[in-house]
């Protein structure tokens, strides 16, 4: 029997990882759409984001409306903004809302239709959008997965859209972001990366490299 690895995100990780921002987002254009929710613009986390966009002069919209658990409004709403400014590039920065909300903005700005058109496995009929995430929580993994998770309340169900066209480009793992951190998210999102950990050694696609 043999067994297949698919992990196409580029990681850059560890301290003043961020600092390579520009040079990442210079592979995909000029005009650039940040993705992230209301805490995380509060907390000053968008500021070392921000100045690494602005070192190429790249012209920038900041959508901060995702909510957690992210919503087929978000979605709606910050495709509206990613048209207006005719983005190149997604970057999400936040938890795994404001990414996966990147992600289904990022599939709508290059395939027409609604995400219930592409709801399910491998539907999408172009390639989105280029996404960098830079998670500031410690146990999504969202950064580096081929799927988004959007609430739909009109159906009353959450809407899983998958793809190997949804990986993120680029996803920037730099412990300054997750450094202020509250204990209890920590905590929480310490337990949802323990969970993966666990749901791959005793998944049905439990191979040699997972159990590793």
């Amino acid at each position: 029997m043999f067994r297949q690895f698919y992990s196409p995100t580029r990681v850059i990780f560890g301290f003043g990882a961020l600092g390579s921002l520009d040079s990442e987002l210079s592979k995909f254009g000029k005009r650039v759409l940040v993705v992230t929710d209301p805490g995380i613009e509060k907390t000053g986390l968008l500021t070392p984001v921000l100045e690494q966009i602005e070192k190429l002069g790249d012209k920038l919209q900041i959508f901060s409306q995702v909510e957690s658990n992210p919503t087929v409004e978000n979605v709606t709403a910050g495709l509206e903004v990613c048209k207006q400014v005719d983005a190149d590039v997604l970057v999400a920065v936040g938890g795994g809302s404001p990414i996966d909300t990147a992600k289904a903005i990022a599939v709508l700005a290059r395939n027409s239709g609604t995400l219930t058109d592409y709801e399910g496995f491998e539907k999408l009929t172009a390639p989105p959008l280029p996404v960098i995430a830079i998670p500031t929580t410690v146990g999504t993994g969202s950064e580096v997965t081929k799927g988004a998770v959007i609430s739909d309340h009109q159906l009353h169900r959450k809407l899983i859209i998958v793809s190997d066209q949804m990986y993120p480009k680029t996803a920037f793992l730099d412990p300054k972001m997750v450094e202020s951190l509250p204990g209890g998210i920590c905590a929480a999102t310490g337990l949802d990366a323990l969970t993966h950990a666990i749901e791959a050694y005793v998944c049905t696609g439990q191979n040699p490299f997972s159990d590793a």
